[in-house]
């Protein structure tokens, strides 16, 4: 062959070769599938009551520009906004039959029991007798069961030996019992420059000793730390005194008639004779060592052959929160006792005189 034939050979292929990778051949363009209608929703029939109803599924504007580019395609335009959520195809309609859910039947409200008849005429009743009864007692002896709580602290139970007589008020107290025994306590209102005499008893102080002699003035720490009740205020008297202020104020209606009942018989704790009960709801206010209340219940003697037949020889007291807090239990009784100025003397006081 030629050269000349061979070197137009060549330039010819060349020119193929660069006129085809300039020139690539074009792609068949690509086009997406027409979205498909919603399902209709098809009413059911009266004559096909049970036939459910396909629900018409929510239908989504696509906005231009949001589906990706594809090879071969031109670079989609992206909107200005977009928006939060697509709307519904259609609104529900305000025709559709409503739901009623079923509420709780509301509770008839509960009627509150009526009161009870009042017992308060029963327990004045009572109370008069006693105080009738006492008022001819010039004084008393008797012995007494005691255990209190004392600033939160619970005493030990004492057993003692009282006497006293009204006219001068005089009082007289000594322990027989284990706890605290030979501890004596005299007071003579208007004697001995108003002061208490003390004996100290067993265990009553560290210090001090037993058979220590004082006279404390009837306020003192000493005393107040050891009892709830002070010697001034002891006797029957007090006792019917309170019983009375209470009953009084339930029939004037200054306190509710409910606060004070008239239980019925039981048995002394400590004694076992039969009693009379009577119960008091002490409101707040009622008594200063009793803040927020608390209940008081008064026995009275009902053995007609026991000296103090008809007394309150029983007083049991707790505080708001159903805790003990009072005991006080009275027996054998003698009334009148026939007492003398020589029972009430400094001088029988064991101990030296200070």
């Amino acid at each position: 062959m030629r050269p000349s034939i061979l070197i137009a050979l060549a330039f010819l292929s060349v020119g193929c070769f660069r006129t085809w990778k300039r020139d690539p051949l074009p792609l068949p363009p690509s086009k997406l599938p027409d979205p498909q209608p919603p399902a209709p929703i098809v009413p059911a029939s009266a004559e096909e009551p049970n036939r459910s109803v396909p629900v018409k599924p929510p239908h989504f504007e696509i906005p231009p520009g949001s589906i990706p580019a594809l090879p071969g395609l031109p670079k989609p335009s992206i909107p200005s906004s977009i928006p939060d959520s697509p709307p519904l195809a259609e609104p529900f309609s305000d025709s559709a039959e409503p739901i009623h859910i079923p509420l709780a039947r509301a509770k008839p409200p509960v009627e509150k029991a009526a009161p009870g008849p009042s017992t308060v005429p029963e327990v004045r009743k009572l109370l008069d007798a006693a105080i009738k009864s006492y008022a001819g007692v010039p004084d008393y002896e008797a012995k007494l069961i005691r255990r209190e709580v004392v600033s939160g602290k619970a005493m030990q139970t004492e057993e003692l030996n009282i006497a006293h007589r009204k006219e001068p008020f005089s009082f007289y107290m000594t322990v027989i019992g284990d706890a605290g025994k030979g501890r004596e306590m005299l007071y003579v209102k208007g004697q001995n420059a108003g002061k208490i005499i003390i004996v100290t008893g067993k265990g009553d102080n560290v210090l001090l000793g037993t058979g220590k002699r004082m006279e404390l003035d009837p306020e003192s720490s000493l005393l107040s730390g050891k009892s709830r009740n002070r010697i001034t205020e002891a006797g029957m008297g007090k006792m019917l005194a309170t019983i009375e202020k209470y009953v009084g104020q339930a029939e004037s209606g200054k306190r509710p008639t409910e606060t004070v009942r008239h239980l019925g018989a039981i048995d002394g704790i400590e004694s076992k004779i039969p009693l009379t009960t009577v119960e008091v709801s002490l409101q707040v206010g009622d008594e200063p060592l009793l803040p927020k209340g608390g209940k008081r219940t008064y026995g009275f003697d009902a053995d007609k052959t026991s000296a103090s037949y008809g007394l309150p020889v029983q007083i049991v007291t707790h505080d708001d929160k159903g805790k003990e807090v009072e005991f006080y239990s009275f027996s054998g009784f003698k009334l009148p006792a026939k007492l003398t100025d020589a029972d009430f003397s400094p001088d029988r006081l064991g101990g030296k005189k200070k």
